[in-house]
């Protein structure tokens, strides 16, 4: 079973992920299933990375994409990439305004603007069908917000149902204890162009007060302005015309004073067909204007003398000129073409070059150039294959055995530094191809590690539950006593100080890294996990190579399992 969650860039801090991850991992039959937690922001991601690492990453995949434009997941048989029904459950945990958060974040009550729903809603439907696309049939779908506008709730919820076609339906969800209150069956459409509403004639208010800004609309069939008609104000964010067939009622509310909680939107949907539509893409919009909208289109850009964008999105801004540059210059060391289109005459390129100097242009968008290899461009490179020259470094010194599963060891692209374990699950789902851009997941095995007297690798302590097992070499094995005093430790522990026993074990081995693990009794080493530390043997001491918040996690581990399965 394959668990999502496809948010447009609200994955991290990873409070849900966390969640759904210890449910996915608590439960016996799923231990294939893993969870895909998508950011659209790279820097957001590695910070979920960081907060789910207390759980493990082996079956947690955290990706980097725009929540509407996620690719999907490999086929493990044929390898071809899914880009519908790939996944049993989906949380579109999408970007909302997050009003419901007014208690905590005192900023919304003086910022809070009435088009921010309206810009979002767009945003959030696509997000919200992409999440459709990629479930699988029979599967369910989450959609929650932290705000209480039902442009961006019971309006997303209703098109979203509307586009698939009787493929998607609410489910009635009952929570014991959690208060709620039932979706929006009917709703206005508020619309405030601050100090430019009486020049653009949006309002008839000769001296219109602030309340008086804001014009509402209960229906599109309202007369609505020809500027917002079809644009800024669509007909999806009004309310269905027959909710009997929607069912909006089925959504949850979640207000901070019901029961003292932040405010929060949940709709639950299951899918019980295919959507519509080339790659499930749902019924037509009821409006086919492209979103850019009719200013844009009637701009003409003063690089190029060209309509259709702005000047920030022109490819002959200084920024999106940069960025072409080092593109081609990426491309031509791997022999690869590069073509800029053309934006229009040259002379009226250079007569209005400088037009817009200081002015801080936009990213190049990504249709700008095309035919370039891809250059890997995460932090920390994208997970390639594990040298077989690693892979023999690692055998000889720790003797790991030839049924080791090496085809499921990884490094960094850039690297050797850190080798990381990926179960066959992941791998084939999520790293048979170069679609999906995987900030990281797996456990690490190994670390990097050199010193005066060693160059090679360590044990991560991460990694120890699925080492031990295969480990020949620098292991020793301590009873309850032993192990919990090493610990326990603050400084280095001389092997002098150790019992006569205890030191026996560790004569004759080389100086360098090994592991030390609690000695299971007999008669449930099949059933007890194995629970090990990562040390550095010395010529006369041993210490910890732990980090802190790892010997933090071990020491409470090590207070919450049943003494009585170790040895004494």
């Amino acid at each position: 079973m394959h668990h999502a969650c496809i948010p447009f860039r609200c994955a991290a801090p990873g409070s849900k992920t966390s969640q759904i991850l210890e449910t996915l991992t608590s439960s016996s039959d799923q231990r294939d299933g893993f969870v895909v937690a998508n950011d659209a922001s790279e820097k957001r991601g590695f910070l979920l990375v960081h907060q789910l690492l207390r759980l493990g990453l082996l079956s947690a995949v955290v990706t980097c994409h725009q929540g509407q434009d996620f690719p999907g997941l490999y086929d493990p048989i044929s390898r071809q990439l899914q880009t519908t029904d790939a996944f049993d459950r989906v949380l579109c945990d999408v970007p909302c305004t997050g009003d419901g958060t007014l208690r905590k974040n005192e900023n919304i009550w003086r910022h809070w603007h009435v088009g921010d729903g309206l810009t979002l809603h767009p945003f959030q439907l696509n997000i919200a069908l992409r999440g459709a696309a990629l479930l699988k049939v029979g599967g369910t779908m989450v959609y929650s917000t932290c705000s209480f506008n039902p442009i961006e709730n019971e309006a997303v919820v209703a098109e979203l149902i509307r586009r698939s076609d009787g493929a998607l339906r609410l489910v009635e969800v009952a929570l014991p204890g959690l208060k709620h209150r039932p979706g929006l069956a009917s709703w206005q459409v508020g619309w405030q162009s601050k100090t430019k509403a009486k020049k653009q004639r949006h309002l008839s208010s000769a001296e219109p007060t602030k309340d008086e800004l804001i014009a509402w609309y209960t229906s599109f069939s309202e007369d609505i302005p020809a500027d917002l008609r079809g644009y800024r104000l669509t007909r999806s964010m009004f309310p269905p015309d027959d909710n009997s067939s929607v069912h909006l009622e089925r959504c949850m509310r979640f207000l901070p004073h019901d029961q003292n909680t932040g405010g929060f939107f949940v709709a639950v949907l299951q899918k019980v067909a295919p959507l519509p539509g080339i790659d499930q893409q749902g019924l037509p919009a009821f409006e086919v204007n492209s979103a850019l909208g009719p200013k844009c289109y009637r701009y003409v850009c003063r690089l190029c003398n060209q309509t259709g964008h702005y000047i920030q999105d022109c490819a002959l801004s200084k920024k999106s000129l940069e960025k072409a540059a080092a593109a081609e210059s990426a491309a031509a060391s791997v022999g690869t073409p590069i073509t800029v289109p053309s934006l229009g005459n040259s002379s009226s390129v250079s007569k209005h070059s400088h037009a817009v100097s200081g002015q801080e242009p936009l990213e190049l968008v990504e249709s700008v150039i095309t035919d370039v290899t891809p250059i890997d461009d995460t932090a920390a490179g994208s997970l390639a294959p594990l040298p077989p020259s690693v892979w023999a470094t690692l055998q000889d010194f720790y003797g790991l055995p030839t049924s080791f599963p090496t085809s499921q060891l990884f490094a960094r692209s850039h690297g050797t530094g850190i080798v990381t374990y990926v179960s066959s699950s992941v791998q084939a789902a999520c790293l048979a191809g170069p679609d999906l851009k995987v900030i990281n997941t797996g456990v690490k095995l190994f670390m990097k590690f050199s010193t005066s007297h060693f160059k090679g690798y360590r044990p991560a302590q991460d990694g120890l539950e699925l080492l031990i097992p295969f480990l020949g070499k620098r292991k020793v094995s301590l009873g309850w006593s032993a192990f919990h005093e090493l610990v326990a430790i603050t400084t280095t522990k001389f092997l002098d100080d150790l019992d006569t026993a205890t030191k026996r074990l560790f004569d004759g081995m080389e100086v360098g890294p090994a592991v030390v693990v609690l000695q299971r009794q007999a008669a449930s080493s099949n059933d007890v996990p194995p629970i090990g530390l990562a040390i550095w043997v010395g010529h006369t001491s041993l210490s910890k190579l732990v980090t802190t918040s790892d010997l933090t996690i071990l020491a409470d581990h090590l207070r919450s399992v049943d003494v009585s399965a170790y040895e004494p």
